[in-house]
């Protein structure tokens, strides 16, 4: 016999992913006023190659150590992973970056 899962309001933290959800919005729309502060000295475009350059020196190590994509999740029975070849997986991340980026440009301006 299953057993049900218990309601929301009869967990230990009951209001924790609403909390969060929150506090993830007022992270999210405190930085429109500190980006706005910033492109008063510096153009979108080198505001953004900062963003994304300190973003991508601090994220770089935990990138290569755990490798670049998850190999065990989705992987076959004889341990390959359906479309993971190299340059696959490149022509994606520029295609998403090349949008990202457009996106982030248009927003700044």
């Amino acid at each position: 016999m299953a057993t049900r899962a218990p309601a929301a309001w009869e967990t230990r933290r009951p209001l924790l992913p609403e909390l969060a959800l929150i506090a993830a919005t007022i992270a999210y729309g405190s930085t429109f006023k500190l980006v706005q502060n910033a492109l008063v000295d510096v153009t979108p475009v080198g505001y953004m190659v900062l963003r994304f350059g300190v973003a991508a020196l601090v994220l770089a190590p935990f990138a290569l150590r755990n490798g670049w994509r998850n190999r065990e999740a989705g992987a076959e029975p004889d341990g390959h992973v359906p479309g993971d070849d190299g340059p696959t997986f490149v022509r994606a991340a520029l295609v998403f970056g090349a949008i990202g980026w457009v996106g982030y440009w248009f927003q700044n301006t």
